[in-house]
């Protein structure tokens, strides 16, 4: 088989995605997102500091408040679940795009190629096989591997384009996904099996917004802004989303060049247990960098709104902030969520250095 190297997008989305539906722990990207392929939660394409994903020492403890219990798995779940599936629809399309095209490539076909195997030679390098003849399998060297049923691919995933494809990584998702942008306003679904925290939950979401994009010889700017709305449910478990997220990139060039992010997503969800709602009111979790480091740490950053059960308050939404400037590895940012018995949950842990432009 002809080796040639792929697009980097290729390997950082198919990790990413990897890592949503509880990859290898040792896995790891060209971006600073999911070093570890630990992450489980983060925005479409915002070029975060390190991103890790854990859960108190015991998951099945129960919190409770007259007749209403939940876990902090169950909490834990139901905080990640719209996030995982928005990324995993737009990662998923991204790995897609670049397998087809470079499928197509090495075929040196004249139409585009949606079956054969793809496989990892090397560091971003791989080579082109036409079996089989039914589907395109996308293997990497430390074992992950996506298989793509592909109905319909037009365009490019970020301009306008129709996508209708099923995904299966072996143990961890089975999801169909139909992904359409046109004129800015973006249309998604996601319809399968996810598993998440060592369960299997159906899935069952829509995902509707807007996008922009401008660049000139001086850089670009991106905005992306969307809701996600639907179920995700298990044994016991029945959530349903409300989510929304904006997130803008604005890069430049030439001399001083950077790229600056910010994020903010809510959630608005309401989850059912033991005939019991659990509901998230409020709550925001909102972040910035620059060039991958965090920056207007105590300004900008935010992590609040709380989780009711049976009208009373069960855990609060916290931010830590606990960087040192100037030094590599220097200190860390948290989410968890601080629960009414005095235990917490870290949700997403964010290292480096505080970033100063000036």
């Amino acid at each position: 088989m002809q080796a040639l190297r792929v697009q980097p997008i290729l390997v950082t989305a198919a990790l990413l995605l990897a890592g949503a539906c509880g990859g290898t722990e040792d896995a790891s990207t060209p971006d600073d997102r999911t070093p570890g392929g630990k992450a489980t939660e983060q925005q479409g394409d915002n070029n975060d500091a390190t991103t890790a994903d854990q859960t108190s020492s015991d998951s099945n403890k129960q919190h409770c408040t007259g007749a209403a219990c939940v876990t902090d798995a169950q909490l834990k779940a139901a905080h990640l679940a719209g996030s995982t599936v928005a990324l995993e629809a737009r990662q998923s399309a991204e790995i897609g795009a670049a397998a087809v095209n470079e499928a197509t490539a090495q075929a040196g076909s004249y139409s585009i190629v949606t079956t054969g195997t793809l496989t990892e030679q090397g560091a971003g390098v791989f080579g082109y096989g036409p079996e089989p003849s039914d589907r395109l399998v996308v293997h990497f060297a430390k074992g992950d591997e996506l298989t793509y049923y592909i109905k319909e691919a037009q365009g490019t995933p970020n301009a306008d384009h129709r996508y209708d494809y099923r995904v299966v990584v072996a143990g961890k998702a089975d999801m169909h996904f139909i992904s359409q942008r046109l004129n800015g306003q973006i249309q998604q679904s996601a319809q399968g099996k996810m598993t998440l925290t060592d369960v299997e939950y159906a899935v069952d979401l829509t995902v509707q917004g807007t996008y922009t994009f401008e660049s000139d010889t001086t850089g670009s700017e991106m905005r992306d802004d969307y809701h996600v709305g639907g179920t995700v449910t298990a044994d016991g478990f029945a959530l349903q989303v409300d989510e929304s997220w904006h997130f803008e990139l604005v890069s430049s060039t030439g001399m001083g060049a950077a790229v600056a992010t910010a994020d903010r997503r809510t959630i608005n969800s309401v989850l059912r247990v033991g005939g019991q709602e659990v509901r998230w009111n409020d709550v925001l979790i909102q972040k910035q960098f620059r060039d991958g480091k965090p920056t207007e740490a105590d300004s900008y950053w935010k992590a609040q709104g709380t989780i009711s059960a049976g009208g009373n308050v069960i855990a609060e939404y916290k931010l830590d902030n606990q960087l040192v400037p100037g030094k590599q590895n220097g200190g860390f940012m948290l989410v968890e969520l601080a629960l009414a018995d005095g235990s917490a949950i870290e949700l997403q842990r964010w290292d480096g250095t505080v970033s100063n432009p000036y």
